[in-house]
């Protein structure tokens, strides 16, 4: 504890973590443990990530409020190629149906500029979920609190989206 009374916060990455994730990244190939460690990995990042989320939706304090969609964001654009787990994955459905419907009513120029999106939306399906979050009903009814003075939960300065464009 330092002298204004805040706790250091560190993290670690213990060695077969790392030694998983360089050989996943350098090889397509992978043993069955080695694969089913990884889907794992994948698995509980997705989860935390979810709850970091929704942490940060539920805080009643701006502050922590603002530092869990700070961190949410920062996670999103790290964690690419993470589906998304249960929880927020009607967010990323609407970001793919979003983009198929612009691939469907253009052509042309506009329609590879959606095709190369929904690429984007693909490998990066923490980000996509972020930027829809706060518009899919059934999830952000479930993370919204208002303020006990009747105003917005979250002012537009600290809304995910933003955070999440700014990373």
């Amino acid at each position: 504890v330092g002298e204004d009374g805040r706790r250091i916060l560190s993290f670690s990455l213990s060695d077969k973590v790392l030694k998983a994730g360089v050989m996943a990244a350098e090889s397509d190939e992978l043993k069955d443990s080695v694969k089913a460690f990884a889907d794992q990995s994948k698995l509980a990042a997705s989860k935390a990530f979810s709850r970091v989320l929704f942490s940060a939706s539920n805080a009643r304090s701006e502050a922590v409020a603002d530092m869990g969609k700070q961190i949410a964001a920062r996670l999103a654009w790290t964690l690419s190629g993470v589906k998304p787990s249960i929880e927020i994955e009607s967010a990323h459905s609407m970001a793919v149906k979003s983009v198929e419907g612009a691939m469907s009513k253009n052509d042309g120029k506009k329609k590879e500029s959606a095709a190369e999106l929904l690429s984007f939306v693909e490998s990066h399906p923490l980000v996509s979920s972020c930027l829809t979050f706060d518009m899919t009903p059934n999830i952000s009814s479930q993370a919204v609190h208002p303020k006990e003075d009747g105003g917005q939960p979250n002012s537009p300065a600290s809304s995910l989206s933003l955070r999440v464009l700014n990373e």
